[in-house]
């Protein structure tokens, strides 16, 4: 914070609840999309109100809340994305994304 002049959030999660991470079934019955890479956002808080989080979630991005964390399955790459993930950030609070399989 003292180097850059403003706080970094960091969000941690041990072991075991990484490996809840991988365990999950977000969407039950329900494959990938094929060109998909499955994101996880991270939260620094669990979720107030999860109606936000599903009135984002559209077929072309499916959201679901496992927990303290948000599965995100976009049709495609983030990149091409329509999801505003700040946005969604503002309302839900402080998170970070990253590709499940990292």
């Amino acid at each position: 914070s003292k180097a850059l002049g403003y706080d970094v959030p960091a969000i941690v999660r041990s072991g075991a609840e990484l490996q809840a991470i991988v365990d999950a079934d977000p969407f039950p019955g329900v494959e990938p999309p094929e060109a998909s890479k499955p994101q996880i956002m991270l939260l620094a808080a669990p979720v107030d109100d999860v109606s936000v989080v599903e009135e984002a979630s559209t077929p072309e991005d499916r959201l679901a809340v496992v927990g303290t964390e948000i599965h995100w399955w976009p049709r495609e790459g983030i990149s091409t994305s329509e999801l505003k993930v700040a946005a969604l950030e503002r309302k839900i609070g402080t998170l970070t994304v990253r590709t499940a399989g990292t």
